[in-house]
């Protein structure tokens, strides 16, 4: 039995290295930006639940808040525990591109804000990568996009064939 092919996780290292700087995010702001990303509207529960698998920060939510990446809908009570939050279209436009090139829908270039500030070896090594990963895409969907058009010539050959038999 052929397994399925999957290569979503393929370069996640590098894209989430990639939306970690270019966004000034850390691993976990990022992980929880994924988390809540689904949930619409939340509550500080609901985030302190997911947020007991990562290292203690309590101010987190609050950074996320001051930050942009998550609203305080104005409707609360006083003990805290009920607020109601949701993300922003800027925690919304980040996940779904961070999925986009995921799916392999290419890489974006190397902001200038990235270029202008001053760059640790890592960083020059995965801006390195990242050119080849976006050359290795470029391949791949020109090979598929060439094996589709061979099968669609098969396929119409095939088809002109049957007709000229009169089947």
């Amino acid at each position: 039995m052929k397994a399925p092919h999957y290569s979503y996780m393929k370069y996640w290292r590098i894209v989430r290295k990639y939306t970690m700087m270019k966004y000034n995010l850390n691993q976990d702001d990022l992980d929880v930006l994924f988390y809540i990303h689904d949930e619409g509207y939340f509550s500080n529960y609901q985030f302190e639940k997911y947020e007991k698998t990562m290292p203690w920060n309590f101010r987190r939510l609050q950074s996320l808040c001051e930050r942009g990446w998550i609203n305080k809908l104005p409707n609360g009570n006083k003990y805290a525990k009920r607020d109601v939050y949701e993300v922003t279209t800027k925690t919304q436009r980040v996940i779904n591109k961070v999925y986009a090139i995921l799916n392999g829908d290419g890489f974006p270039t190397i902001t200038q804000r990235m270029e202008k500030r001053r760059k640790r070896y890592l960083e020059t090594r995965y801006k390195n990568f990242m050119a080849t990963m976006v050359e290795e895409i470029r391949e791949n969907k020109k090979k598929q996009a060439e094996f589709a058009a061979a099968q669609e010539a098969e396929r119409l050959r095939n088809e002109r064939i049957r007709q000229s038999r009169g089947q």
